[in-house]
C-alpha cells in the first residue's frame, strides 16, 4: 500500500501490533497473548518485521507508550 502512495503524498505511519485480551462479541471467544506466550513471540516477530520493513515509519515507540504512560496519562 504504501508503494503505491503518490509522490507528493509519501508521508505514512505504520503502528505495531499490540498484545493484550480482546473479546470477539459475535462468538464470545478471547484471545489474551501474555509475555512469554508463543501468541505473544509471535507479536514480537512481525513488530520486528514491520521495523525493518518501514524503518523510521514504523513507530515502535507508541507500544511502549502505551505499556508504560497510558493508563496514567488517562487519568
Amino acid at each position: 500500500m504504501a508503494d503505491h502512495l503518490t509522490p507528493e503524498v509519501k508521508r505514512f505511519m505504520v503502528l505495531p501490533v499490540f498484545n493484550g485480551r480482546a473479546k470477539d462479541i459475535a462468538d464470545g471467544v478471547t484471545a489474551f497473548e501474555p509475555s512469554g506466550s508463543a501468541a505473544y513471540i509471535n507479536i514480537l516477530a512481525v513488530n520486528d518485521e514491520l521495523s525493518r520493513t518501514f524503518g523510521s515509519n514504523f513507530l515502535s515507540d507508541a507500544r511502549d507508550y502505551m505499556v508504560r504512560f497510558a493508563i496514567h496519562d488517562a487519568g
